[in-house]
């Protein structure tokens, strides 16, 4: 499977919350207790629209387009 990696613009707000709603819940509670995940997940599972329109964050999609991954500062 290929991947293309660009940088994520504001219009992609929804698949970045797509991304992060699909892993940080099977990717974190390893780390953290459940009651922390519950309190936080909410709230980082949502994309940054500052983030994203810095050109520090970038989005991860199959060849078909399909959001794979994402991640920046």
């Amino acid at each position: 499977m290929s991947f293309t990696i660009r940088k994520a613009r504001p219009e992609d707000a929804a698949a970045v919350d797509r991304v992060l709603s699909a892993s940080y819940p099977t990717l974190m509670p390893a780390g953290y207790p459940p009651q922390v995940m519950e309190r936080v997940l909410p709230l980082i599972t949502r994309s940054n629209p500052a983030l994203l329109g810095a050109g520090t964050y970038y989005l991860a999609e199959t060849a078909d387009g399909t959001p794979a991954g994402c991640g920046g500062w």
